[in-house]
């Protein structure tokens, strides 16, 4: 049988990468790796070279990966998520409580993401923490998404 590892979309800012590098069974797939042909974050969006097969590349490094791992962490996107419902693919959307916006500025800021970096994920994410739906794993407030896993039994000890 073919491994089916759980696909959880989220903001930047949750700890996506810091869970994948603790954990050896956890791959977090950054958007900009397959939005982007010249990808480096220390670039302005202006300076990036859009990739012409994105979404499509990213949505099937998702659904590649999901044989290969335990937990698959992919950047919310509206292209993944209706793929991921169109191939009729469970996920989960981790998204941190609405009075949780003001740890993830801190975050933001603390990495050095520029202000327009954070007024785009702040509509998003105003936009999305309204959704009530099953899917939706809810951080509290200042939690990171290793620990949101942590506490609904989702994430074993399988540290690297």
């Amino acid at each position: 049988m073919k491994k089916q590892g759980v696909v959880i979309c989220g903001f930047p800012g949750i700890g996506k990468s810091y869970l994948a590098k603790r954990h050896k069974n956890v791959v977090d797939l950054d958007l900009g790796d397959f939005q982007f042909l010249n990808y480096d974050h220390s670039k302005s969006r202006a300076d990036l070279r859009p990739n012409p097969n994105f979404p499509q590349n990213y949505c099937e490094a998702v659904l590649n990966s999901k044989e290969k791992y335990d937990f698959v962490l992919a950047c919310y996107s509206g292209e993944l998520w209706q793929f991921l419902q169109s191939k009729g693919i469970e996920f989960f959307l981790a998204i941190p409580k609405k009075t949780g916006w003001r740890y993830l500025e801190e975050r933001f800021k603390a990495r050095g993401n520029d202000d327009e970096f954070i007024k785009i994920v702040k509509q998003s994410f105003l936009q999305e923490s309204a959704k009530t739906d099953a899917n939706i794993l809810w951080l509290e407030d200042g939690e990171f998404l290793e620990n949101a896993l942590a506490r609904k039994g989702l994430l074993t000890n399988s540290k690297n």
